[in-house]
């Protein structure tokens, strides 16, 4: 009987004390996932970036060779 008291007592404190620290936590997951997100994005378009940099510089020898001969 004891034990149902402390139940019915200690849940609901724990409730109203864990139910917001889990809700501040899904919402930091949720912007670090974002985050990471648009990283991979970012990164993505600085690899294309890199490639384009180095066909540009192979054209431009192509075309230095070319006019050269």
């Amino acid at each position: 009987m004891k034990l149902l008291i402390l139940i019915t007592i200690f849940c609901p404190i724990a409730l109203i004390y864990l139910v917001p620290r889990y809700i501040k936590l899904r919402e930091k997951y949720i912007r670090l996932e974002e985050n990471s997100v648009s990283r991979q994005k970012y990164n993505a378009v600085q690899n294309e970036l890199k490639q384009l940099k180095k066909l540009l510089a192979q054209k431009e020898q192509e075309t230095g060779q070319a006019s050269g001969k």
